[in-house]
């Protein structure tokens, strides 16, 4: 299992290198190996510098020039060995529905990957104070 995931993180490090787009504007898939990627999009947006802790304004002003910068929350769909594999659930707003365009339910997500716990990585977590995968096996680094 540990290697399925090395593998998985690895995969989602080539998201970029889209193959192809659905309907909806907001998923996209491609394929490694037997696995399909799917990246489910919580849509794009402009970041604001007012969050940068322990930024100067030099840092900001040299880095962000402009005070903004395109931001995106996105999570992940791993569909490999006919299992159904989450990584992150980003803020929850369109999760059950992206995950819908490819015909896959809450409950049938097998385990959920969280690379770290800020609020746009688990805000899909919980579904009207219950777990919004009672199926799934939780991987949350211990580090």
């Amino acid at each position: 299992m540990k290697k399925l995931f090395k593998y998985i993180i690895l995969v989602i490090g080539f998201a970029p290198m889209v193959i192809s787009a659905q309907e909806n504007p907001n998923i996209f898939t491609y394929r490694m190996g037997s696995a399909e990627v799917c990246l489910l999009s919580e849509g794009q947006d402009v970041g604001n510098t007012g969050i940068f802790v322990g930024a100067t304004p030099e840092m900001i002003q040299k880095a962000v020039p402009n005070g903004t910068y395109p931001r995106s929350c996105n999570a992940f769909l791993v569909r490999t060995s006919g299992k159904n594999i989450l990584v992150d659930t980003g803020f929850g707003r369109n999760l059950s529905e992206n995950l819908k365009s490819f015909g896959v339910t809450q409950e049938q997500i097998d385990a959920v990957l969280i690379t770290h716990v800020h609020g746009d990585h688990i805000g899909g977590m919980i579904k009207d104070d219950k777990s919004a995968f009672p199926n799934a096996e939780l991987y949350i680094s211990q580090a």
